[in-house]
This record gives structure tokens, C-alpha cells and sequence, in this order.
């Protein structure tokens, strides 16, 4: 999967929503809705760009950014994924390029 491709699976639900269909508590008072990607979309990006603060917000292991600039935070999440090999990019090692 290309970053252009993963960027294109995004689906945005409200935070209860999301909550309820992959049975996660993000434990979160703002509301707001996430952004979530990849297969079965369970990679994720919270959306609060409604509420008084404004901003994207992305956790990853024990590493967070905040940030107004969407694209960035993907791509941040799109190269851990593939790093983490959560995401086929279609190409190894072994292959001819």
C-alpha cells in the first residue's frame, strides 16, 4: 500500500463510534471524531479540529504529536505502520526494483 493509497482509506467517525466498533476506550472528555485508516480502518488519528483547541492529535507506543497539519501526522502513521509491517507496501528485500 502506498501512502497515497492508505491516505485514501481514511474514514471519519465520531469518537463514540469508533469506541463502540473496535470495543477501544480512548478515554477522551472532548468528543471530537478520529480519522482512521489501513485495513479495517484501526489505525487512527483523533480529529478535534471542532472543538477550542483545534488540533490532530496521534499517539503512538508512548510518543504523541499535536498538530494542525493533517498530512504529517499520516504520514508519521503511515511509516510506523509499514515499519511495524502492519502495512504491505508490495515490495521486500528480495525483490528486483
Amino acid at each position: 500500500m502506498t501512502f497515497e493509497e492508505f491516505q485514501a482509506t481514511k474514514k471519519r467517525e465520531p469518537l463514540a463510534d469508533f469506541e463502540s466498533r473496535t470495543n477501544t476506550d480512548l478515554h477522551d472528555p472532548h468528543g471530537g471524531h478520529v480519522l482512521s485508516y489501513g485495513p479495517g480502518n484501526m489505525l487512527y488519528i483523533i480529529d478535534y479540529t471542532e472543538v477550542p483547541f483545534g488540533n490532530y492529535y496521534l499517539l503512538i507506543e508512548r510518543s504523541e504529536w499535536i498538530d494542525a497539519d493533517l498530512s504529517k501526522l499520516e504520514r508519521i502513521l503511515y511509516d510506523w505502520a509499514v515499519g511495524e509491517t502492519i502495512l504491505d507496501t508490495g515490495t521486500s528485500s528480495g525483490e528486483a526494483g
